[in-house]
C-alpha cells in the first residue's frame, strides 16, 4: 500500500495517507519489536550490553533465531528509513507546491 502512495500522481495526499499508515503504533521501535517477540522465542543474553531490557530471561538464541532476529532489526532499520524518506518527501513536496522550489 505504502509503495503505491508514495508513487501516486497526488503526491502531497498520498505521501500524507502514507505517512498515516507508518506512524501508526504497530510500526514504532518498540511495539514493533514486542509484536515481533509475540510470535518468536524469546532470547536471552547473558551479557548485560547485550540482552534485551525489556524481556525477561528466555533461552541462549540458537542460529536459526538469531537470523530471525538480524531478519527483524533488518525490516526495522528499512522501516524508519521509510517513514524518514516520507517525511522528507512531505516536506519538499509542499516547498514544491507553495512555489518554494521547481
Amino acid at each position: 500500500i505504502v509503495d503505491a502512495l508514495v508513487h501516486n500522481e497526488n503526491k502531497l495526499g498520498a505521501l500524507t495517507k502514507a505517512d498515516a499508515i507508518l506512524s501508526k503504533e504497530e510500526f514504532k521501535k518498540i511495539p514493533f519489536k514486542k509484536i515481533f517477540n509475540a510470535f518468536a522465542d524469546n532470547i536471552y543474553y547473558s551479557d548485560p550490553d547485550r540482552a534485551n531490557v525489556y524481556l525477561g530471561g528466555g533461552a541462549v538464541p540458537k542460529n536459526e533465531q538469531s537470523i530471525a532476529y538480524l531478519l527483524r532489526n533488518d525490516i526495522l532499520t528499512n522501516v524508519e528509513a521509510l517513514q524518514a524518506e516520507v517525511t522528507y518527501l512531505i516536506k519538499e513536496q509542499k516547498k514544491i507546491e507553495s512555489g518554494e522550489e521547481q
